[in-house]
């Protein structure tokens, strides 16, 4: 760039000193016309120099534009086109902290003898349920039928084989005096957006009876079915 913008200074300096000096008289009778030629192609190099300045400047403007635009279109994708597990991003102990999504909180005391209550409130709804024992244990859980699975506690089979704690502490101890939290979501709700809200009330309540503090379709915690 810089070699096309001395170009015409070059080409004419070197015109003007290689060309022989004539007089007045001899360029009338000759007809000679090196000044007018002169002027023309310094003109002319100076405009090809700009031309190219300009060119240059809008071809490397347009390049940076079209890679910030790439830029942010591939964070976009990374944003929203892939499912990441939830993260919880501030301690339970964080006062300011807000549930991730809306529920309506339904209590029924001596869930296991109130079945039918639980009925009328979770059957084929979407939340989280969680248990708490009159000697301070609790268990946290979510699920997209919230009727069949916290009566999938109450059976004796699912019980019998004491393979997590909770099923090991209510075979133990039973299902007396304990109190059953129904955080009840929107029709519309997701099993992914249920596993968030679980998470936010494991690190907001520190349950004992959950192994794995990570809530996920996977885990020790896991529905016993997709219900």
């Amino acid at each position: 760039m810089i070699f096309f913008m001395v170009l015409p200074f070059i080409n004419t300096t070197t015109f003007i000193s290689t060309a022989p000096l004539r007089s007045p008289s001899t360029c009338i009778s000759n007809g000679c016309n090196h000044s007018g030629s002169t002027v023309i192609l310094a003109v002319l190099y100076a405009a090809f120099a700009v031309v190219t300045l300009a060119y240059s400047l809008i071809y490397h403007t347009f390049h940076q534009l079209l890679a910030i635009v790439l830029s942010s279109r591939m964070n976009h994708t990374n944003t929203k086109g892939f499912k990441t597990p939830y993260q919880s991003t501030s301690s339970g102990n964080d006062p300011n902290r807000k549930p991730p999504h809306s529920f309506e909180t339904h209590v029924i005391p001596n869930a296991f003898s109130n079945r039918g209550s639980i009925a009328a409130l979770a059957k084929k709804a979407v939340g989280v349920y969680i248990f708490n024992a009159s000697d301070g244990a609790c268990y946290i859980g979510s699920s997209i039928s919230l009727y069949n699975r916290v009566c999938s506690y109450f059976m004796p089979s699912i019980l019998a084989k004491a393979n997590r704690r909770v099923l090991r502490y209510f075979h133990k101890y039973g299902f007396q005096n304990v109190q059953l939290t129904l955080h009840v979501m929107e029709a519309d709700a997701t099993s992914e957006m249920a596993i968030e809200l679980e998470q936010y009330f494991i690190d907001t309540l520190n349950p004992d009876l959950n192994v794995d503090v990570v809530a996920s379709s996977t885990g020790y915690h896991e529905p016993m079915s997709i219900e």
